[in-house]
């Protein structure tokens, strides 16, 4: 098979260990080998993950995507951040929209209610908040539960072996009262006698505590295992979202927004006005000194509300207090198609 022949579907088939085994190995070297046939693979496997996200997938296909793409840790980490991604992604436009609708319902009865209290004013303010600081809310409440499941997970264990123990050694007690009653009167037993058995009964329950402490080893190793699979860079509690709009023609003002300390990813939704293209790529730049921080690969846009919008993210460590950016977006042979300028307080 010819490079050129690698289109969509045999990228898609190559991620879902649908390919011969000749063609699977042919595209794991042109993976390394090949950065158009890289770059292509990256971008059928974003559409993928989406697709799988938003419950786009065939029945066949899905079963294929669970069996074998969600087989490797790394990929499910992917799926798990494209989750996070597109939940806040439409809790903000939710919000953003129903904040917009306020607005502009408070603006048609403005002129009607200009002598109102102080508290009307503060009610419309609150409807106007940005729709960055619900996302900021919903992150801190998952970090919450998240952090309160967890200690919960670790405790529980210690807890039911504790209350094992104790159930034990009262069943024990009981049981020896009881052959102690029901046995008839005899000689009592010497001095030496008792403390053999004493020592006995003890050795046996120290082999026995020894025994299920063995046994509970592999399964705190796991449960261990698994918390630190749930403390991942990509948990949506260090995702801080924000949804940029095209900046009017003539403004020079940027947007200004607030990066909690603790966040690892900044996800971005941008609006795109109209245009001629379906793809683009965006670049992070340092407006003082016009450096490119991070570039992204190929991005394809998707149809939301009459328009389209792009989905990407970037690591928060890139950005500075007191510092303007830009996100530049071009399209085709690297033709500009706007700017999103903006700029970061703590």
């Amino acid at each position: 098979m010819s490079k050129q022949l690698y289109d969509d579907q045999t990228l898609t088939q190559y991620l879902l260990d649908s390919l011969s085994e000749a063609e699977t190995e042919r595209l794991d070297e042109l993976s390394l080998t090949d950065d158009e046939i890289a770059e292509a693979l990256q971008f059928v496997e974003q559409d993928l993950v989406d697709a799988y996200v938003q419950d786009e997938l065939t029945e066949a296909t899905r079963a294929q995507f669970k069996s074998h793409y969600l087989a490797s840790p790394l990929r499910r980490e992917k799926v798990a951040f494209a989750q996070a991604f597109h939940a806040h992604a439409e809790k903000s436009l939710a919000a953003q929209q129903a904040a917009e609708a306020q607005t502009e319902a408070a603006a048609e009865v403005a002129p009607k209610r200009k002598g109102q209290s102080w508290f009307s004013a503060w009610r419309g303010f609150n409807a106007s908040r940005p729709a960055w600081a619900w996302g900021a809310a919903v992150a801190a409440l998952a970090l919450l539960v998240a952090g309160s499941w967890l200690t919960f997970e670790r405790v529980r264990p210690r807890q039911q072996t504790a209350q094992t123990q104790r159930d034990a050694t009262r069943q024990r007690e009981q049981e020896s009262q009881k052959e102690s009653e029901n046995q008839p009167t005899a000689p009592a037993q010497s001095a030496e006698e008792r403390t053999r058995a004493e020592r006995e009964r003890l050795a046996q329950e120290q082999a026995q505590r020894e025994q299920q402490r063995t046994a509970e080893q592999p399964r705190a190793a796991e449960q261990q295992r698994a918390a630190s699979q749930r403390q991942s860079p990509s948990d949506a509690s260090r995702l801080a979202f924000f949804v940029f709009a095209p900046q009017m023609r003539g403004a020079s003002q940027a947007r200004t927004i607030s990066i909690p300390s603790q966040t690892a990813y900044v996800a971005v939704r941008l609006n795109l006005e109209p245009n001629e293209f379906s793809t683009y790529h965006v670049a992070l730049l340092d407006e003082a000194g016009g450096q490119t921080l991070w570039r992204s690969s190929r991005l394809k846009a998707r149809a939301a509300g009459g328009g389209q919008v792009l989905n990407l993210s970037f690591r928060a460590r890139l950005l500075r207090p007191q510092t303007r950016y830009v996100l530049r977006v071009t399209g085709g042979a690297a033709e500009i198609v706007d700017d999103y300028p903006f700029r970061v307080v703590r």
